[in-house]
């Protein structure tokens, strides 16, 4: 497992998953960073996790509900 995997599945908190160009990607937050991992459904693998940046925050942004 590599060094993201494994801060991920010790200290990562999962946030929400969607699903993107036939992935399905879950974001998850590990102290003030957010990673996102990407698994492929057909394959039944994780093709990568990365890091995300405020591009990649962008997508989940219209799927965020808040209630009052």
């Amino acid at each position: 497992m590599n060094k993201e995997a494994q801060r991920i599945w010790d200290d990562g908190h999962f946030v929400m998953a969607i699903e993107y160009y036939g992935f399905k990607i879950s974001l998850y937050s590990v102290g003030h960073e957010f990673y996102e991992v990407y698994y492929h459904p057909d394959l039944n693998r994780i093709e990568e996790i990365r890091k995300a940046t405020k591009a990649d925050l962008a997508k989940y942004l219209n799927r965020i509900e808040l209630s009052i």
